[in-house]
């Protein structure tokens, strides 16, 4: 497996995009270092020497050799967290034209989003079937304006392999691993204060039967 190096850019300006009257700022994304070592009070499932480490986009993870992982979908990841990173700026401009709507017209409001960074206002994503957690980690390292990501599986050892990724990542204030059923997660996630902004689905088959 090779090693994907992530090209940090050179350039430290910031993109503004102005919504009639509300300013949006984007921030360039921050990356964590590679290589970064769990901390030293972390509590982990297996020794570290037991876990292999994969390497994709921004994220490092660290994973038990039964856990599934597949490097032929990187591409499709780096096309759900392009599509996701434009939702966010988008979602986060009409909510900031919205609220200044409420306010008849008030002063223009700055929002900044940076990846790496919980954003209060932001998404709450969900990675139903999670495996090796890459996504998730991808997700809160690549997307601005995260609030929250639920990395959820029904296998323990696969949450297991999550939180040792999350941990290793610094990424406990953005990702929640979860053990649970995805339908069921799904089911209990309808009040408002628990509803999803974004679900992603990658089930071995037809996701017909997450579909409701």
């Amino acid at each position: 497996l090779k090693e994907n190096r992530v090209k940090k850019s050179t350039s430290k300006r910031q993109l503004r995009i102005v919504a009639r009257g509300s300013v949006y700022v984007s921030s360039p994304t921050k990356f964590p270092p590679t290589g970064c070592a769990p901390e030293s009070n972390s509590t982990m499932a297996e020794p570290v020497e037991k876990l292999k480490t994969i390497r994709e986009g921004s994220a490092e993870i660290l994973v038990a050799e039964h856990v599934f992982y597949n490097p032929v979908q990187e591409f499709n990841r780096d096309l759900s967290i392009c599509v996701l990173a434009t939702f966010s700026r988008v979602w986060q401009r009409e909510r900031a034209e919205a609220r200044r709507k409420k306010a008849k017209d008030g002063p223009e409001e700055v929002v900044e989003l940076v990846a790496g960074q919980r954003c209060e206002q932001g998404l709450r994503i969900l990675e139903a079937l999670s495996a090796t957690g890459l996504r998730s980690v991808r997700y809160a390292n690549e997307i601005p304006g995260v609030k929250e990501i639920v990395a959820n599986d029904l296998s323990k050892s696969a949450v297991e392999s999550i939180e040792n990724s999350v941990r290793h990542n610094k990424l406990e204030h953005l990702i929640t691993p979860s053990f649970n059923d995805a339908m069921t997660l799904m089911y209990t996630s309808t009040h408002p204060d628990k509803r999803f902004t974004a679900i992603d689905l990658d089930p071995y088959g037809h996701p017909t039967r997450f579909l409701d």
